[in-house]
């Protein structure tokens, strides 16, 4: 039997994404983002991809998350959560913006949400990670949604004092290489060797099959 947390929900395939189009933009607004302080949602490229979404007949969804590491011994952060289709996957914290937030506000609202305590030093990682809500991991009802997410990087209490009764582990990257895992944990362990040198990567827009 497949083990759950590798298995993959196959998107329909009459959605052509990412396309062309949304690529380039993708890939501008991972500069973007990597040559931001504080970067923002409302600026004219996050404006051109939503419209780009509304034609191909997508929502829009923007979100933030954090590759987070405690100052104890560096591991990081992250989640395992139970999808509607009965699979578990790793995620790390963070989730979609409300209107006015910029990508630091958001995911530092979300990381407080669900661990009870605050981010801190957080700084773009290089990182865009887009891909569709729509698949069966998500719910067959759901209307299909492209969802964007600056990741960024910084610290977080070795305690974490209210979790909501999610599943989290602290991971090395070695321990976290030796864990089954999906493709976006690749450009994460980029992101947490290029943080132990004190860089970030070159900015980069990934595609996140389902």
């Amino acid at each position: 039997m497949t083990d759950p947390l590798t298995w993959h929900s196959e998107i329909d395939a009459r959605f052509a994404v990412p396309g062309d189009a949304r690529t380039v933009l993708a890939e501008s607004l991972a500069r973007e983002v990597a040559s931001a302080e504080r970067p923002a949602f409302d600026t004219p490229t996050w404006q051109r991809v939503a419209a780009l979404d509304h034609e191909d007949g997508f929502g829009t969804r923007i979100a933030s998350r954090a590759v987070l590491t405690r100052p104890s011994d560096g591991r990081f952060l992250i989640f395992r959560y139970p999808f509607r289709d009965g699979s578990s996957r790793f995620v790390i914290p963070g989730g979609g913006a409300e209107p006015g937030e910029d990508a630091h506000a958001a995911v530092s609202r979300e990381v407080f949400e669900e661990t009870g305590t605050h981010a801190r030093d957080l700084h773009p990682s290089g990182l865009l990670v887009y891909h569709l809500l729509a698949s069966t991991i998500y719910g067959a009802d759901r209307t299909p949604t492209i969802q964007y997410s600056p990741i960024l990087t910084g610290t977080i209490d070795d305690e974490l004092p209210n979790t909501g009764g999610r599943e989290f582990h602290w991971f090395s990257i070695d321990e976290f290489e030796q864990q089954p895992r999906r493709p976006i944990s690749d450009p994460v362990i980029e992101i947490l060797r290029a943080s132990a040198r004190g860089e970030t990567i070159e900015p980069l827009a990934v595609w996140l099959p389902a």
